[in-house]
């Protein structure tokens, strides 16, 4: 009968130990929880670099070609030559 209580009390024991790893605010599911956060915001760093890389790239080419600043004055600002005619085109 004794060997059965303590068995029941340990049994207990565990339980709320387990339930204390997981629910205070330094347990498991708190980590968890900032491990995952830890992760999206790594992959938004990285998109990040990824994108200055790419503006770099396009700042270097407009500094030094000068067919690169004519592309985009044509197509963000919808620049023409001045002899140039520009037709506008409606598809159905």
């Amino acid at each position: 009968m004794k060997r059965s209580w303590a068995y029941i009390f340990i049994g207990i024991v565990i339980i709320a130990i387990v339930i204390y790893l997981y629910s205070n605010e330094y347990g498991y599911s708190k980590r968890f929880e900032k491990e995952v956060e830890i992760e999206r915001i790594n992959e938004q760093i990285d998109s990040s670099k990824l994108e200055i890389a790419n503006l770099k790239k396009e700042i270097d080419s407009l500094r030094t070609s000068k067919n690169s600043i004519e592309k985009v004055a044509r197509e963000k600002y919808n620049f023409r030559s001045p002899n140039e005619k520009v037709l506008d085109v409606e598809i159905k």
